[in-house]
C-alpha cells in the first residue's frame, strides 16, 4: 500500500471484502487504478463503457453477495454510471460506485467536467460522499459498511484527484482489523435481525387456522442466506412458495413446493395461488406493484404476515395482521421452530394440486406450435437450451419482449438467474452475465438478449474476449424494439421508431475474436444451440426469430 489517499482507499476496499473493481480509466482516477494494479488481493477489469462496468460489478455482487466496486472518470464518466447504479439501487445490490473529480481547490468554480455529482447520486444510493483529505479512511470505511448494513444497496464515493494523489498517513493496523471484523468478509448483509417471540407466536396461531396458505419470498433471501430455512419450512408444512422476480431460486423451481414467481408476467397458477390464499407469509419483500400485479393479487380478507429488514416497507402497501422487523432467515427459522409444536399444520393436498397446475401451464407455454412468419419459433430455442445446458446453468436477461420464453426456464438456486427486475433496463443482460461468470468460473453462464438491447453494449464483446470470460450469448433477433412495435400496432396502426435494420451480429462477433453463429430455420436451432454450448470460450448465437410468436403477451 502506498502512503497516499489512493493507497488508503484501496486498502479500505480490500479489508472490507472487495476483490474486484470494474471501470474505465481517466486522468482523475489513474492513481486509484494503478494502486489496484499493484495489489494482488484485488483485480481491475476494464470495460469499454461505464454502464457496462457497473453492470459487470452488479452481476459480480449478486453472485458473490459481496460489495463490488465500479470506477470512472469525472463528469461524463460519472454520468455514464448513473443507469447501472440506479438499477443496483432498485434491486438493493452493494455496488461501490467510485468517481474521480477535479482537484479540491478547483471544485465549486464551475470548471471543466464539473457537475453536482454527489447531489445526483444521493438520489439513488444509500450514501453519497465526497472524500476530504483529512478523513479518507473514515469516509470510505463508512460508505462501504453502509452498502452491507441492513438491506444492502449501492453507495457512491467521489474522490478529488488531489486527495487520491497526495500523501496520507494510513490508520493503525488495528483499525483495519476492526474493519475486517465489522465487514464480516464483506458478506451482505452483516446485520441480521430476529423477530419478537410474540410476533412469531401470533403468526403461527393464525397459520393454524388457514386453509390455503402461501409464502412470498422476496429479494432479501439472497442477502441473508435464507434459502435453506425456506426449504425446511416448505417441506415440513407442505406450504407452497412463490418468489419475486429478483429472488427466483430461493426455493429451487424444480422443488415440489415451488410455484415459480408472481408478477404481471407470472404464470396464471402462480398468480392465482397468491390471489386465492387466505394466509400470506410475505418475507423479505416489499410487495411491490410488480410482485402483486399492481396490488391486485392479495385479497383484502387474507391474513397477512409481513417480515422485512426495511422498516419503511412494512405496512406500506398492505395493512398486515403481524409485522416483523426481521431478516428472512431468522423469521422463517423462528416460525418453523414454533409451528413444529402444532401437529395439525400441513397442506400437502393444496400444494400438490397447485404444483401440478403450475407445471402443466409452464409445459404448455413452452410447447412449439404452428407459426406462419419468417424466422424461428423462440420456444424451440428455450427447449434446446434446456436439453443441452448443464443441469445447474445460470442465465441473465435484459428488459424486452425476448424475455417471454426464456423466463420460463426453471431456476435452480439464487444464482440461477440474474436480473435487475425493478429497473428492467434494456442491455443489462450481457454485462450481468460477464460479472456473474467471473464470480462463478466453474458454472455455465449464458445471457438471453434482444437485438435492441444488445446493440447498446456490443462494444464490450472486446472485454469478454480480452478477459477470457466464456459467456454464451443467445441473441433473439427480430429487427425491432418489438414490445413497443406491438403496442404501436394496437394503438395507432403504424410504427414510429421501433423498426430498424441490424448488422450481421455473428460476423461482428467473429471480428471481435469469438465464435459467431447465425441461424434462421426451425430445423437448425437444436444443433446450433448444442454447438454454442459446446464452445470452450465466449460465443454468440444470432437467432432470427419469428416476431409474431409470443406477441400475445403484449396484446
Amino acid at each position: 500500500m502506498s502512503p497516499t489517499g489512493a493507497g488508503v482507499i484501496v486498502e479500505t476496499l480490500v479489508r472490507s471484502g472487495v476483490d474486484r473493481m470494474f471501470g474505465l480509466v481517466g486522468s482523475t482516477v489513474l492513481e486509484i487504478v494503478d494502486e489496484v494494479s499493484q495489489d494482488d488481493r484485488i483485480d481491475y477489469i476494464s470495460a469499454r463503457h461505464e454502464q457496462v462496468a457497473v453492470g459487470m460489478a452488479t452481476g459480480y455482487a449478486l453472485a458473490t453477495r459481496r460489495p463490488t466496486a465500479s470506477i470512472s472518470h469525472v463528469g461524463p464518466g460519472a454520468a455514464n454510471q448513473v443507469f447501472g447504479v440506479a438499477a443496483a439501487n432498485r434491486d438493493n445490490i452493494p455496488v461501490i460506485s467510485i468517481t474521480g473529480n477535479e482537484a479540491s481547490t478547483r471544485i465549486s468554480n464551475d470548471v471543466n467536467h464539473e457537475w453536482p455529482v454527489t447531489d445526483v447520486f444521493r438520489q439513488f444510493t444509500k450514501h453519497s460522499v465526497q472524500v476530504h483529505d483529512h478523513a479518507v479512511y473514515n469516509q470510505v470505511r463508512h460508505a462501504v459498511l453502509q452498502s452491507i448494513t441492513g438491506m444492502p444497496g449501492p453507495v457512491h464515493v467521489d474522490v478529488p484527484r488531489d486527495v487520491a494523489e497526495s500523501p496520507y498517513s494510513p490508520p493503525p493496523d488495528d483499525q483495519y482489523d476492526r474493519l475486517e471484523n465489522a465487514a464480516s468478509g464483506g458478506r451482505a448483509s452483516r446485520t441480521p435481525a430476529c423477530p419478537t417471540e410474540r410476533a412469531v407466536e401470533r403468526a403461527v396461531e393464525l397459520l393454524a387456522d388457514a386453509e390455503r396458505p402461501i409464502v412470498v419470498a422476496g429479494n432479501e433471501f439472497r442477502w441473508f442466506d435464507a434459502s435453506e430455512p425456506l426449504q425446511t419450512f416448505a417441506e415440513t408444512f407442505d406450504i407452497p412458495v412463490v418468489t419475486t422476480q429478483s429472488s427466483r431460486g430461493a426455493l429451487p423451481e424444480t422443488h415440489s413446493r415451488s410455484l415459480g414467481y408472481v408478477a404481471n408476467s407470472g404464470l396464471a397458477p402462480s398468480n392465482a395461488a397468491l390471489e386465492q390464499a387466505d394466509y400470506v407469509l410475505a418475507v423479505g419483500t416489499r410487495l411491490s406493484d410488480q410482485t402483486t400485479n399492481d396490488w391486485a393479487l392479495i385479497d383484502d380478507s387474507a391474513t397477512l404476515i409481513q417480515a422485512s429488514v426495511r422498516a419503511d416497507e412494512l405496512d406500506r402497501f398492505y395493512s398486515a395482521n403481524v409485522t416483523m422487523l426481521a431478516d428472512p432467515a431468522s423469521t422463517i427459522s423462528a416460525i418453523t421452530s414454533r409451528a413444529r409444536k402444532d401437529s395439525t399444520i400441513g397442506y400437502a393436498d393444496v400444494a400438490d394440486t397447485t404444483r401440478d397446475e403450475y407445471e402443466a401451464v409452464r409445459r404448455e407455454k413452452l410447447s412449439p406450435g404452428e407459426h406462419g412468419g419468417d424466422g424461428i419459433d423462440p420456444r424451440l430455442v428455450v427447449r434446446a437450451v434446456k436439453e443441452h445446458a448443464d443441469d445447474d446453468f445460470a442465465y441473465t436477461t435484459g428488459g424486452g419482449s425476448h424475455n417471454t420464453y426464456p423466463r420460463l426456464l426453471p431456476v435452480s438456486d439464487l444464482n440461477g438467474r440474474f436480473v435487475t427486475a425493478n429497473f428492467t433496463g434494456m442491455s443489462q443482460g450481457f454485462p450481468l452475465a460477464m460479472g456473474a461468470k467471473l464470480a462463478m468460473p466453474d458454472r455455465q453462464v449464458m445471457t438471453f438478449e434482444g437485438d435492441g438491447g444488445f446493440a447498446m453494449v456490443l462494444q464490450d464483446l472486446e472485454t469478454m474476449v480480452r478477459e477470457d470470460i466464456p459467456v454464451k450469448i443467445i441473441l433473439l433477433n427480430n429487427d425491432a424494439f418489438m414490445s413497443h412495435a406491438i403496442r404501436q400496432s394496437q394503438r395507432y396502426g403504424r410504427h414510429v421508431g421501433t423498426k430498424y435494420g441490424n448488422p450481421a451480429f455473428d460476423q461482428i462477433a467473429e471480428d471481435f475474436g469469438l465464435r459467431g453463429i447465425s441461424v434462421s430455420d426451425d430445423e437448425a436451432i437444436d444443433d446450433a444451440v448444442a454447438d454454442l454450448l459446446a464452445e470452450d470460450g465466449p460465443a454468440l448465437l444470432d437467432v432470427h426469430v419469428d416476431p409474431d410468436v409470443g406477441r400475445q403477451a403484449y396484446e
